[in-house]
């Protein structure tokens, strides 16, 4: 039975920490973050599900994320399935705030209703926001170390 005390929940309050509030986060920062995010849900428990409900309140965070990555924009993004390899377009920012989102839901289910509901929604959701952790993180290792195809000066 989940408790609250998993790994999981004190890496969610570490990612919401850099993308919302560390003084001037870097993008090394933010790289760490997320892998550290990655191995933890690999490692979480699938949870349980009961037939309890609840709606978190939202806010809008873009406005809150956007000038705090000021270096993360639009990338080519290519699903690894896809063998016509049509090419689609990533969002960095969009790909915080949906990280940033499930992890603050992970965090306030587990407030409100349990940590077993908690974990089986965060594995409910995960082909949507681990697939924007993983693209983000493509994205980053090109920023911060460029690749044969660009070059880290290209970006400043």
């Amino acid at each position: 039975m989940a408790t609250g005390e998993e790994p999981i929940f004190q890496c969610a309050r570490d990612v919401l920490w850099v993308i919302l509030e560390q003084p001037s986060p870097t993008l090394k920062d933010l790289a760490e973050v997320l892998d550290r995010l990655a191995v933890a849900y690999a490692d979480a428990p699938a949870g349980e599900f009961t037939d309890n409900a609840a709606d978190r309140p939202r806010e809008d965070l873009r406005r809150a994320i956007g000038p705090r990555f000021p270096q993360l924009g639009f990338y080519a993004d290519v699903d690894p399935m896809d063998f016509e390899f049509k090419e689609g377009v990533g969002d960095g920012i969009d790909d915080l705030l949906d990280i940033a989102e499930q992890m603050l839901e992970l965090l306030w289910i587990c407030e409100q209703l349990s940590a077993g509901d908690a974990l089986y929604d965060l594995h409910l959701l995960a082909s949507h926001w681990m697939g924007h952790l993983r693209g983000l993180s493509r994205y980053l290792h090109v920023l911060r170390y460029g690749s044969s195809f660009h070059e880290v000066s290209d970006r400043g």
